[in-house]
């Protein structure tokens, strides 16, 4: 949010004003003077206070915008993430919320009971969800099967739709992109990601760069966790640290962007992290930058490669 200009007393007053019409049940008048307020401090309590407000007057999308911007006040805290659980169901995110039970540690009983009431409430939303809209999901599995066929902008909008998707149709919609010699590697290392936030069990079988490879998404670490990627980017910015900041911002995307394209099998063909965020630097084309390290052919030929990939994505 943009910053706000608070007058004198303003943001206890339209707190005041937000919580006489919340004591009156009067939804949409209590929802205008908190969103004010919210402008001025966008405060964990006060988020929590606005999302209930919304939910009351039933703006569940809106309630969910809200609390996603606090994501972790709700998703930390045992009683909030059955209220965050609640939105994500009602606006049928339903990948988010198994992600969301997926993630939680049940360290004591009444983390248990809360986690087990979560994932009950969600699997019975997921099957409501499957009979009342059989055509919805066939239709949304039918664009997964198509991916290929779309840009990429609309290839990453049929990811996201597919997140809308209970979880074992969704999981019937992606897993034959991962085998897909024609997917693009970074559409399949998003859907491996969100397999891995999913803490998916079971192996899968990826295409990757003509070689077929079985993972286990849920013994994988996210992709910003590598520690190989870590260490090619300190290598970047310890290089690039006097440099204008969009230098080093646009090697650290390019170091991202190719990076995805190798992820999970990155260790094969990354045997030097400091080679690798030298070349990478190199293929900028920076005038005053000369690699200290000698740059193998075999790395030349896998930017080379990854380079064509990254020009093959039409934004």
């Amino acid at each position: 949010m943009g910053e706000v200009t608070a007058l004198p007393n303003q943001f206890e007053n339209l707190i005041r004003l937000g919580k006489v019409a919340l004591n009156q049940r009067r939804w949409p008048e209590a929802i205008a003077p908190l969103e004010a307020a919210y402008e001025l401090q966008q405060t964990t309590v006060l988020n929590l206070l606005l999302v209930s407000v919304l939910v009351a007057a039933g703006d569940n999308r809106h309630a969910l915008q809200l609390a996603f911007e606090k994501k972790a006040f709700y998703t930390n805290e045992p009683d909030l993430r059955l209220l965050y659980n609640a939105l994500l169901i009602d606006n049928q995110h339903f990948i988010a919320a198994n992600e969301l039970w997926a993630t939680v540690e049940a360290t004591d009983v009444f983390e248990q009971q809360t986690k087990q009431k979560g994932q009950e409430t969600l699997r019975t939303a997921e099957k409501a969800y499957q009979v009342a809209e059989k055509q919805t999901i066939k239709k949304r599995q039918e664009r997964l099967y198509n991916l290929t066929t779309g840009d990429f902008q609309d290839q990453q909008q049929r990811l996201d739709e597919a997140e809308l998707l209970p979880l074992a149709d969704y999981l019937q919609g992606v897993l034959p992109i991962l085998v897909n010699p024609y997917s693009h590697p970074f559409v399949k290392t998003t859907v491996l990601e969100t397999l891995v936030r999913l803490r998916y069990s079971k192996a899968v079988t990826i295409n990757w760069f003509e070689q077929v490879r079985e993972v286990v998404p849920g013994e994988l670490e996210l992709m910003a966790n590598r520690p190989i990627l870590k260490l090619i980017q300190k290598t970047i910015q310890n290089i690039l640290a006097q440099q204008d900041p969009i230098i080093l911002e646009a090697a650290l995307a390019e170091c991202q962007m190719t990076f995805a394209y190798l992820y999970p099998f990155e260790e094969t063909v990354i045997d030097n992290p400091e080679e690798w965020g030298q070349a990478l630097i190199q293929q900028l084309g920076l005038s005053m930058f000369e690699p200290t390290v000698q740059i193998s052919e075999k790395t030349i030929q896998w930017l080379k490669k990854l380079q064509e990939l990254t020009e093959e994505l039409v934004f």
